[in-house]
């Protein structure tokens, strides 16, 4: 399957959950995918017969994380420095990524030994597509369900299905 007839059958829900996840990492990255994604599901409805009005709600950009916060996260001069970043949305993945990039640090190696945690696949994928494997991945994509897994994760706990889900929690 070329790229053009993934980004389809992506749209028509055709997707395996990984390859939608993929999808969906690459549409939150792509500002120009994303559009291309509206235009898409908008004409298929007009096609069904039915009459759309687009209405933007509101649109995600990542801001970077500022310096000073890139500072704390990563510790100080006696050593100390956060156990756990979450990420609630690509765009959260996205903004420490340029917030790194501004300080000149490698991402990979500026939070080696820091647990990433993702609210869900789409935003693992997008820190994946970025070198970063999370350390969670809530299986409930919501604060609650991060939490959870959160505290699962640092008290060593494993959820019932672990082994099928590769270290999702």
């Amino acid at each position: 399957m070329n790229e053009d007839e993934k980004f389809f059958a992506w749209l028509d829900g055709e997707l395996a959950p990984a390859e939608a996840a993929e999808m969906e990492a690459k549409a939150a990255a792509d500002p120009g995918l994303a559009k291309r994604a509206e235009q898409h599901r908008s004409l298929g409805l007009r096609l069904r017969g039915a009459e759309v009005d687009e209405v933007a709600a509101y649109r995600t950009i990542p801001q970077p994380v500022a310096p000073e916060l890139i500072e704390r996260i990563l510790g100080d001069e006696r050593g100390e420095r956060v156990d756990a970043i979450t990420f609630t949305s690509s765009s959260t993945a996205l903004g420490l990524l340029q917030g790194l990039a501004a300080t000149g640090r490698e991402p990979v190696e500026a939070l080696r030994g820091v647990a990433l945690a993702a609210i869900g696949p789409i935003t693992a994928a997008t820190l994946r597509e970025h070198g970063l494997e999370p350390a969670v991945v809530a299986r409930e994509y919501t604060i609650p369900g991060l939490t959870t897994a959160l505290v699962a994760y640092f008290s060593g706990q494993s959820a019932p299905d672990d082994a099928a889900s590769q270290g999702a929690l």
